[in-house]
């Protein structure tokens, strides 16, 4: 039985969905499942944010899966400065694809945080 449910510790909209049962499923079977339940939740997500951009890519969300569960949470813009804030972002990753972005989040990053760490992999 499909569940959308939210989190009360997160202040923040989202939707909260259970993948837990598809485990015991064939893998055809809980690839469907779980695209129906992830369908069902950027519905939900839509109808409550954004009614006229309702399941089309119009509505910007980060989404972290594992295999109890599916977390969806909408975003306000898809990029900072030039930077995507995908789902590596939401879960405290960002990657930046050149240099100057890199100074920039380092720059954004110790204005909020100065004890934060960026890893320069260039």
């Amino acid at each position: 039985q499909e569940e959308i449910r939210y989190c009360e510790a997160f202040p923040f909209v989202h939707t909260l969905t259970s993948t837990a049962d598809c485990r015991d499923l064939q893998a055809a079977e809980a690839a469907e499942l779980s695209f129906e339940r992830y369908l069902s939740s950027l519905a939900r997500l839509s109808d409550e944010l954004m009614p006229s951009a309702a399941l089309t890519s119009q509505m910007p969300y980060n989404m972290l899966a594992t295999r109890d569960w599916m977390l969806m949470v909408p975003r306000k813009e898809e990029c900072f400065k030039g930077i995507s804030m995908n789902s590596l972002a939401f879960a405290g990753c960002l990657l930046v694809p050149q240099y100057g972005l890199l100074e920039t989040m380092r720059s954004v990053s110790y204005q909020n945080n100065p004890r934060r760490k960026i890893l320069d992999l260039y």
